[in-house]
């Protein structure tokens, strides 16, 4: 019989106590599922903040460029208009020989050169690019070139004294007229190259803005991924050694412990079933004490049933002997 019944040794096995050593493993499932979600909520808003931080500078590009270069650049090309219409009415007064229309020339000048004195302060207040010693210059160019216009030009229109009209002409008005010219050519290529390089240095922006943002949701999705993975692995392989564990109870191997050192819901079922596999083996060792004992108490009560049986049979014999000297006694008497 104790040949057939398991061994205490056997029996007993060994439980693997929990690693109180790994933080992670000690955390619930709603612990590390929530942080696996959190991770990828925290990635979603990372991207969104560089997004809407991109966003806010390519705003803050296109406002620049419209207010320091667009807006400039056509204040510089209302002051040119206004230097075209100056020399049209000057021109138109002289040509012509009614004092009406001579007067309402005089008008228009007076319109442009108002419209000029805006446009080239506008274009002072709003340019980055600009020179601003070169705007004064212009200023300065061009009261001179309008006291030429209004001091001798147009007296002598006035007066149809052609040759004094073309000689102050040359002498009081062409001369700054040209360097007013020279000058707003010169703040038109600076606030054009400006514009280039704000364009330039926005396209830059968008690359590096693109990149970071690529790099950004590489590296958190490839977070989001490895902790999920290490979740999924945090739960699946416990589950699955509580099962191998299970499988063995089931066929009969008390021996067969889970191995599972977490401390999450699953780490505590799996040592919950550790447990009570050392009780069961517990209980199965005392069973085969039990039947060892009952084995060796069975083979001495055998032992003293056979002697018996051969004192029975040595009384007989000796009951029969006596009882033949019993009968040849009373045979004599």
């Amino acid at each position: 019989m104790s040949s057939k019944s398991p061994s205490v040794a056997a029996v007993r096995g060994t439980t693997t106590a929990p690693d109180r050593r790994s933080w992670w493993g000690g955390r619930g499932l709603k612990t590390k599922i929530l942080t696996a979600v959190a991770l990828g909520v925290l990635v979603a808003v990372v991207v969104g903040l560089l997004g809407i931080r991109a966003l806010a500078r390519s705003h803050e590009d296109t406002r620049g460029l419209f207010t320091h270069n667009l807006l400039g650049a056509g204040a510089l090309a209302t002051a040119n208009e206004a230097v075209a219409q100056s020399q049209l009415a000057l021109v138109s007064h002289s040509a012509s020989l009614d004092a009406p229309f001579k007067a309402q020339y005089e008008k228009d000048f007076a319109d442009a050169a108002t419209r000029f004195d805006g446009a080239l302060a506008a274009y002072a207040d709003r340019t980055v690019a600009g020179d601003q010693r070169l705007v004064e210059a212009t200023r300065e160019a061009w009261a001179t070139y309008a006291d030429g216009v209004q001091d001798q030009a147009l007296p002598a229109s006035t007066a149809n004294d052609k040759r004094a009209y073309f000689a102050a002409r040359d002498e009081y008005v062409n001369p700054p007229l040209a360097e007013v010219r020279d000058m707003l050519g010169t703040l038109t290529v600076a606030e054009e190259r400006a514009g280039e390089a704000a364009v330039a240095a926005a396209a830059d922006r968008y690359e590096s803005t693109r990149a970071l943002l690529l790099v950004s949701l590489v590296v958190g999705a490839a977070a989001a991924v490895v902790l999920g993975l290490l979740v999924a692995r945090s739960i699946a392989r416990p589950v699955r050694r509580v099962t191998d564990s299970l499988a063995g109870l089931a066929a009969g191997d008390l021996t067969r412990s889970t191995g599972v050192r977490s401390r999450d819901e699953v780490g505590r079922m799996a040592a919950s079933l550790d447990t009570a596999l050392v009780s069961l083996r517990a209980v199965m060792a005392s069973v085969v004490g039990s039947a060892d004992a009952v084995a060796a108490s069975s083979s001495q009560l055998e032992a003293a049933s056979g002697s018996i049986s051969a004192a029975a049979g040595e009384t007989s014999a000796q009951s029969g002997v006596v009882a033949g000297v019993a009968g040849e006694v009373s045979r004599n008497v």
